[in-house]
C-alpha cells in the first residue's frame, strides 16, 4: 500500500514544479521501502530511489527549467525502439542516452508523427506529400551566446517509383533569434506551431525516461512482478 510522506512535519523540503505539466502539486510517495516523487496533476514521477532524499533530489534536478535538455529523440516503429539523448548538470556537462526496445506511449508516437506537416512546410514540398512522410527523429542543438535552441527533423518520404524512401533532413531552424537585437527572420526561425509540436514530443520523451511506456508505468510493472 502506497504511503504519502508528510515532509512538512519531518523536515523542510521543497519540491519543484513538474517538468512535464509544470504543475506544483507534487508529493513524495513511499512504497515497499522505496521512494519517488509524483505529480498529483499528470501522474509523472521521478525515478525510483532507495531513500527519500535521493528521490527528492532526482525530482528537483529534473524539474528545474533547463536542467535537462534533449539532443536527440528517435523512434523506430519497425522495432518499436526509442533512442533518447540528453544533457544534464550545472553546465550541461553530463550526457546521457536511453536506448530501449520498449514501445512508447501512443501519445509519444502521435507527437512524432505530428511533425510530418512541418517537414513538408520547412522543405517547401507540396502539401499533399504529408501522407508520404514518416518522421524518424528530431535533433536539437544549442548555439550562440544565449544557448539558443534549434532543431532539425529527420524523415523518410516514400517514393512512387522506388523501393527505398528518400531520406530528408530539414534545415536547422532556431526557436528564437540568436541575437536579442536581431529582427525576426523566417529563414532562421522555426514556425511557432512546430516549436509547440517539438516541445510536446520533449514532454513525451521525459515521460518515457521516467518509465511511462505503452505497457504502463514501470513502477506498476515492478509491483506486478513482485
Amino acid at each position: 500500500m502506497a504511503k504519502k510522506i508528510d515532509f512538512e512535519k519531518k523536515q523542510e523540503v521543497t519540491l519543484g514544479k513538474c517538468s512535464v505539466c509544470l504543475d506544483s502539486k507534487a508529493e513524495v510517495v513511499c512504497e515497499e521501502g522505496r521512494y519517488y516523487c509524483e505529480c498529483q496533476n499528470c501522474g509523472h514521477h521521478s525515478a525510483i530511489r532507495d531513500n527519500e532524499s535521493d528521490a527528492i533530489k532526482e525530482w528537483n534536478e529534473e524539474g528545474n527549467v533547463g536542467r535537462i535538455r534533449f539532443t536527440k529523440i528517435k523512434y523506430n516503429p519497425e522495432k518499436g525502439g526509442v533512442y533518447i539523448a540528453y544533457q544534464k548538470g550545472k553546465n550541461y556537462e553530463d550526457e546521457y542516452t536511453v536506448r530501449c526496445t520498449e514501445k512508447p506511449r501512443p501519445e509519444f508516437i502521435k507527437s512524432m508523427a505530428a511533425l510530418a506537416e512541418y517537414v513538408v512546410l520547412i522543405c517547401e514540398l507540396p502539401s499533399e506529400y504529408v501522407k508520404r512522410i514518416d518522421v524518424k527523429s528530431v535533433s536539437l542543438n544549442y548555439g550562440g551566446p544565449n544557448e539558443t535552441k534549434g532543431a532539425t527533423i529527420t524523415a523518410a518520404m516514400m517514393l512512387e517509383n522506388s523501393n527505398a524512401p528518400l531520406n530528408i533532413n530539414t534545415p536547422n531552424k532556431a526557436f528564437e533569434m540568436y541575437s536579442e537585437d536581431a529582427e525576426p527572420d523566417n529563414k532562421v526561425l522555426m514556425p511557432e506551431d512546430c516549436i509547440d509540436a517539438i516541445e510536446e514530443l520533449e514532454s513525451e520523451a521525459r515521460k518515457y525516461i521516467a518509465g511511462h511506456r505503452a505497457q504502463g508505468n514501470l513502477f506498476e510493472a515492478q509491483k506486478e512482478v513482485a
